[in-house]
């Protein structure tokens, strides 16, 4: 089993413009403390959420990201912007999972990104989070 271990950054919102021009959320690995980047690529990086559910190892990350209220249950009449089970306030949530270059300690990135009225995109990232296997 996997399950959800602490946050190491938080959320922020961010412009398709700060990713575009090179733009990255950056952290330390909590568990050697070296520096990496987490680039995102607008429309192009990140996996549904809802593909975790495919695992039966990731059930106990998406209960506790579900418990935290990170990510939410999609309800089709209220949301339009929308189109999967898991979503963030107005847009799919999305995953990455990414690893420690010089430990390979794993972490869950959770974010979605899309266009939330006319002409204003964005990016809500939501964190990193540790992945601990049990």
């Amino acid at each position: 089993m996997i399950v959800l271990g602490k946050r190491i950054i938080g959320s922020a919102t961010f412009s398709f413009d700060y990713f575009s021009n090179g733009g990255f959320v950056g952290c330390r690995c909590s568990n050697c403390n070296n520096e990496f980047k987490i680039n995102i690529e607008i429309y192009k990086s990140g996996i549904l959420v809802e593909e975790l559910d495919l695992n039966p190892s990731f059930h106990l990350v998406i209960e506790k990201l579900l418990n935290l209220k990170i990510i939410k249950e999609s309800d089709d009449n209220k949301v339009w912007n929308v189109y999967s089970k898991y979503v963030l306030w107005n847009l799919d949530a999305r995953y990455d999972i990414i690893s420690c270059i010089k430990c390979n300690y794993e972490y869950i990135t959770i974010y979605g990104m899309g266009e939330l009225q006319p002409g204003r995109e964005e990016l809500q990232f939501k964190g990193v989070f540790e992945l601990i296997k049990t």
